[in-house]
């Protein structure tokens, strides 16, 4: 059956899609600060950034005020130094909006509140390019 809906035109073919749009949708500008999805998701995005980049990030987190003891020198990006840099997030502090500049997110997920609430996958996708 499977093979006939192919044929047919009826069913995608290659990678399934991938659900941004949706959990964009679902979470808006809280994405990364989610109870249940925001650590792994910060986590995840650390351990793929470029190693340059990674470095200016864990620079930023040591000049937090209070951060320099909980990321040692020692801490890398493969091992501690990505958990312990995912593990701080405030909506609206300087470390959300030094994150978000450093990954190349759009602002609006480092932002406290936001008149609008909830922001569409558009419009988190317009805000991206401009």
């Amino acid at each position: 059956m499977r093979e006939i809906l192919r044929h047919s035109g009826k069913l995608p073919t290659g990678a399934p899609p991938r659900p941004t749009a949706e959990i964009v949708d679902l979470l808006g500008h809280r994405l990364l600060s989610d109870a249940r999805i925001g650590h792994w998701l910060r986590h995840q995005l650390l351990l793929t950034l470029p190693a340059q980049r990674w470095q200016t990030l864990a620079e930023g987190y040591r000049r937090q005020e209070g951060r320099h003891d909980a990321l040692h020198g020692n801490a890398t990006q493969t091992g501690k130094g990505s958990e312990i840099m995912a593990a701080r997030w405030h909506q609206g502090s300087r470390w959300a909006r030094l994150f978000c500049a450093v990954v190349g997110l759009p602002e609006v997920f480092a932002q406290k509140g936001l008149p609008e609430g909830i922001l569409s996958y558009e419009r988190v996708k317009h805000l991206w390019n401009s």
